[in-house]
């Protein structure tokens, strides 16, 4: 009887040390998803800037 509560045990811990994991790398995934949206966003920014430049310079002509 003892034996089997404490392999439930050890089921019951194996389950949490898996949801847990499953949860950061949910997290992890999530976070660089974020930081490479951020990242596409600033770069079209610096394309927008530059393009919005040359038409300045080439109406200033």
């Amino acid at each position: 009887m003892k034996s089997k509560k404490l392999s439930d045990k050890i089921i019951i811990a194996w389950l949490a040390v898996l949801t847990i994991g499953l949860l950061s790398l949910i997290g992890w995934a999530v976070a660089l998803q974020n930081n490479y949206h951020s990242a596409v966003d600033s770069l079209g920014k610096q394309v927008f800037d530059l393009q919005m430049q040359l038409n300045q310079k080439s109406q200033q002509k």
